[in-house]
């Protein structure tokens, strides 16, 4: 279970007001809201530094296109189905 601790932040009041406007049109609270605000800002973060290493790894083995994975995907589902 994970804890939670209560944080102080100062924010602009222009800031705060258009937070406060997104979290009311989403039905979410303000502490929801910036929950939420910062663990898509960490998976983006997450995914600029690393898609650049996979795109790489991927074009190595042939992977360039969404189709080229579907079409791994199905060969490697069909070597299982022999084995």
């Amino acid at each position: 279970m994970m804890v939670s601790v209560r944080i102080n932040i100062t924010v602009p009041s222009e800031l705060l007001e258009q937070i406060d406007r997104a979290a009311k049109a989403e039905h979410r609270s303000r502490s929801e809201f910036l929950r939420e605000l910062a663990r898509r800002y960490l998976a983006r973060d997450i995914w600029e530094r690393y898609q650049p290493i996979v795109a790489e790894r991927a074009r190595r083995v042939g992977i360039e296109t969404e189709e080229d994975v579907d079409r791994l995907i199905h060969e490697l589902r069909a070597e299982r189905r022999k084995q």
